[in-house]
């Protein structure tokens, strides 16, 4: 799985020259990133094959589709590519863009933790975590809207 793309998206792997988040490459303009991470964020779901979404997207970009459009197309290279059983996805309470995506895309709410920003500034805030399941994308044989 080297290249996933979609309508108005080709995402890859980062590479070494990618060392600024935005950047001007030939044709092409990097406005933000998109991740498969290997986490395991509740316990005792952690014998099933999963994966964690990670994403973001400069703020010229937002409300123009175009992150739900990455996402839909991942959990559908996720599930039928991947073979993965749950697809985590998750965003800090004051994200409200993030929230909107996960919600949108029909992400189930599955709790909220307190995180300690420590590498910003110390304060706490609220994860909120969602997932897709196997079962659930699979019993939905029009797609994800």
């Amino acid at each position: 799985m080297e290249i996933i793309e979609t309508k108005r998206h080709r995402l890859r792997r980062w590479q070494e020259s990618d060392a600024a988040s935005l950047y001007e490459y030939a044709t092409e303009r990097v406005i933000g990133s998109f991740g498969f991470h290997d986490r395991r964020p509740v316990m005792e779901l952690a014998d099933l094959k999963q994966v964690e979404f990670g994403f973001v997207l400069h703020p010229d970009y937002w409300g123009q589709g175009r992150m739900p459009e990455i996402v839909r197309t991942a959990l559908e290279v996720a599930f039928k590519t991947m073979e993965v059983d749950l697809v985590w996805c998750a965003h800090f309470d004051f994200n409200s863009p993030s929230r909107r995506v996960i919600e949108k895309l029909g992400f189930e709410h599955v709790s909220d933790r307190p995180f300690v920003m420590e590498r910003i500034d110390g304060r706490t805030v609220t994860s909120r975590l969602y997932r897709w399941t196997r079962e659930r994308y699979e019993g939905q044989s029009n797609g994800i809207e």
